[in-house]
């Protein structure tokens, strides 16, 4: 076990739930609603309660560790972490990749399916806590430029996605503004 790595998925957990606590206190608009019944529970709770917790696994811990805080990158040491990664896109439905869809049919191709809207506040949320660890709320936007064209995202997911980036961006715009006044 490595105390560098579990520091690092301690704060990563504190600060997906800085993003979405800022979400709910700032932008309470983009998350699910209300009426909804209990999703605006559920996200809260991916978000703060129970995000990545298969980091935690013994399919993911050992690998990751290894790779990030290990000594070397050996061959061994990236096929155990590529593993342990589609292990966590395959149990962590806030990535993207776990909502392509390769069929085993090669006329079906590729399908991207609408991630449901609890995951993209995840996913955003999961984004955004690396701006949050630099102290630069706005890095968001950049790393989302530099990405947008290589995520396989559905028409409704990237809508809904860049519709929250835009309202993220506007609104820190405003608090800025606001600030410096």
């Amino acid at each position: 076990m490595s105390e560098k790595y579990n520091e690092y998925i301690h704060e990563h957990r504190e600060n997906v739930g800085k993003a979405f606590d800022w979400l709910k206190e700032n932008l309470p608009e983009v998350l699910p609603s209300k009426d909804a019944g209990d999703e605006i529970t559920i996200c809260e709770i991916l978000c703060k309660d129970s995000h990545d917790e298969s980091k935690d696994s013994i399919a993911e811990y050992e690998a990751y560790d290894n790779y990030f805080y290990g000594r070397n990158k050996s061959y061994q040491v990236v096929q155990d972490f590529n593993r342990a990664w589609l292990h966590h896109i395959h149990n962590n439905p806030h990535h993207w990749q776990h909502w392509v869809l390769i069929n085993d049919d090669p006329n079906e191709g590729e399908i991207i399916l609408d991630m449901p809207d609890v995951y993209i506040i995840e996913m955003i949320c999961d984004w955004w806590s690396f701006s949050w660890k630099q102290g630069n709320l706005g890095e968001i936007f950049k790393w989302y430029e530099e990405h947008k064209e290589y995520m396989k995202l559905s028409d409704y997911t990237r809508r809904k996605v860049q519709d929250i980036l835009n309202k993220m961006y506007a609104k820190l715009l405003e608090s800025d503004v606001n600030g410096k006044e």
